[in-house]
C-alpha cells in the first residue's frame, strides 16, 4: 500500500497557557492520542481509522508533546453512490456502445456533408467569377475617351483661333478690296471633323460611363447573391449537423456524463461530512483513479504516517 505524508489539521489553541494544568500524566497514552485524530472523523460517517500506531514521541520544552503516528484511513461508500454509479455504469456502457455501432453512419454522414461543403464553395466561386466579367474593363476605356476628348478640346481652339484671325483678315480685304474674292478658312474642314470627333466621344464617354455604373450595379448583386447562396447552403449543412449533434459528439457526451456523476457523489459524500473539505481527502485517497467511478463504489483505504502536536488541557491531552 502506497504511503504519502499527511498534514495533520492544526487547531488553534486559544490561551493555551490558560489551559495547561498540573495533570500528572507527561505524555499522552497512545489511545488518547488515537482518540484525539478520531474525533478528526467524527462527524464523516464514511470516514474511519483502523491500525493505528505511535511509533515514536518527543515532549517539547513549551510542554507539548510531538508524536510521530500511522494509521490507514478507511472512506466507505456512501449508500446513494452505489445506485448512482451503477446507473452511470450502464448508461456509459449504451453510449459507449453507441458511439460504435454509429462509427460507419457518421463516417458517411460526414463525407456527405464535407461535399455539401465543398459545393456551397464552389457555387459561391461560380457567382464571384460572374462578378469579374462586369467590372475592371471601363476604367480603361473611360480614361482613354478622356484623354482623346481633352486633345480634341485642345486642338480646336487651336484652329478657332486660326479660323478667327483668317476671317478677321479677309473682312479686311473686302473693305479695302472689293474686287477681292471670298475665301474660306483652309483649316475650317478638320475643325468641323474634329467638332463631330468630340461630340462622338462625348457620346461614347457617356454611354461606357453609364455601363460601367450597370456593371458595378450587377456586380454587387452577383456579391450580394455570392453571399445568401454560401449562407443558405451552411445552414443546411448546420441543420443536418444539428439534428446529427450526439452522433457526432458521442465522446463529449461521455465526458459530460461522467463529471455530472462525479458532482453527484461527491456532494453525496458532502453531505455525510459537512465539516471536512471531502474533495481532498478523496483526492488523498484515489489519487490517480479519482476518475473512476467505480472506486466510489469500494471501501478504500490509505496508509497515513506523519507527525501530530498535543498539549495538555483541562481536559487532558488535546490536538493543538
Amino acid at each position: 500500500m502506497q504511503k504519502f505524508s499527511w498534514k495533520i489539521a492544526i487547531m488553534t489553541a486559544v490561551s493555551a497557557a490558560g489551559m495547561l494544568s498540573g495533570c500528572s500524566d507527561s505524555t499522552p497514552s497512545e489511545s488518547t492520542i488515537k482518540r484525539q485524530l478520531a474525533q478528526q472523523y467524527s462527524d464523516c460517517k464514511p470516514l474511519s481509522m483502523e491500525g493505528f500506531e505511535k511509533a515514536n514521541g518527543y515532549p517539547q520544552q513549551d510542554g507539548s508533546y510531538v508524536a510521530e503516528i500511522s494509521y490507514t484511513l478507511v472512506l466507505k461508500p456512501v449508500d446513494e453512490n452505489i445506485g448512482t454509479v451503477r446507473d452511470y455504469m450502464a448508461q456509459r456502457e449504451k453510449l459507449a456502445r453507441s458511439i460504435q455501432d454509429n462509427q460507419e453512419k457518421r463516417s458517411a454522414l460526414k463525407t456527405k456533408l464535407d461535399g455539401m461543403m465543398a459545393e456551397c464553395d464552389r457555387a459561391a466561386e461560380v457567382r464571384r467569377g460572374n462578378i469579374s466579367g462586369h467590372t475592371g474593363s471601363e476604367s480603361d476605356a473611360i480614361a482613354d475617351l478622356e484623354t482623346q476628348i481633352a486633345s480634341y478640346r485642345g486642338r480646336i481652339e487651336e484652329l478657332k483661333n486660326r479660323v478667327a484671325f483668317f476671317k478677321n483678315d479677309a473682312a479686311y480685304a473686302a473693305r479695302t478690296n472689293p474686287a477681292a474674292t471670298a475665301r474660306q478658312s483652309p483649316d475650317e474642314p478638320e475643325l468641323a471633323d474634329l467638332r463631330a470627333k468630340l461630340s462622338a466621344a462625348n457620346a461614347a464617354l457617356e454611354l461606357v460611363k453609364q455601363k460601367g455604373m450597370d456593371d458595378g450595379k450587377r456586380a454587387r448583386e452577383e456579391e450580394q447573391a455570392s453571399v445568401d447562396a454560401k449562407k443558405s447552403c451552411t445552414g443546411e449543412v448546420d441543420q443536418i449537423y444539428r439534428e446529427n449533434y450526439d452522433l457526432f459528439n458521442g465522446d463529449k457526451n461521455l465526458i459530460g456524463l461522467r463529471n455530472d456523476v462525479r458532482r453527484t457523489v461527491r456532494d453525496n459524500f458532502q453531505r455525510q461530512c459537512p465539516h471536512l473539505a471531502i474533495g481532498g481527502v478523496m483526492a488523498g485517497i484515489l489519487g490517480a483513479d479519482e476518475d473512476d467511478m467505480e472506486n466510489y463504489t469500494k471501501t478504500l483505504k490509505r496508509q497515513i504516517s506523519g507527525r501530530v502536536r498535543l498539549i495538555k488541557s483541562d481536559n487532558g491531552w488535546v490536538i493543538g
